[in-house]
């Protein structure tokens, strides 16, 4: 992480780190992340690569295996369950933050779906024991997802996925 916001990369790292602020936040507020934050994003990436090559090579190949998940999830969940189970907005972000991480091999796209799964899993659970005891229902309005895939991201980013 301190990679990406430092050198001579930083200003773009930031763009990226302030981008996924915001993407954030919209879709806490909306449940929809917009596409100019989306394109923007995916813009960033590919300028953060452009010094290198491989690098360049590595995010287009991770900008198409990253959401892959994801998108089979939209595709048979909403066969599955009768309704969006996922949306898209989350599968364009998750592009975008595959380009920016590039394909470094099974076990970094492994552990970015264990911890947006696991610690959205964990605030669900929370959320339900809340309104439970709040002695309200829980209403049927989705949980947005985004901040968790932002928060994934930055856990590998942190913890050298980049390097």
């Amino acid at each position: 992480m301190v990679r990406l916001l430092t050198g001579s990369r930083g200003i773009i790292g930031w763009g990226i780190f302030t981008t996924c602020v915001f993407i954030g936040i919209s879709d806490i507020r909306t449940r929809i992340i917009p596409n100019r934050y989306n394109l923007l994003l995916f813009l960033a990436g590919i300028l953060f690569h452009i010094p290198d090559k491989t690098a360049l090579e590595s995010g287009f190949v991770g900008a198409g295996i990253y959401p892959l998940p994801l998108l089979l999830l939209h595709g048979y969940g909403s066969d599955l369950f009768g309704k969006e189970a996922i949306g898209f907005g989350d599968i364009k972000l998750t592009m975008n933050l595959g380009l920016i991480l590039g394909y470094r091999g099974f076990w970094n796209i492994y552990f970015y779906y264990l911890f947006s799964f696991v610690s959205a899993g964990i605030f669900c659970a929370v959320y339900l024991i809340y309104e439970r005891k709040k002695k309200g229902s829980a209403k049927k309005k989705g949980i947005p997802f985004a901040p968790f895939l932002i928060l994934s991201f930055m856990i590998l980013l942190s913890g050298g996925a980049y390097d």
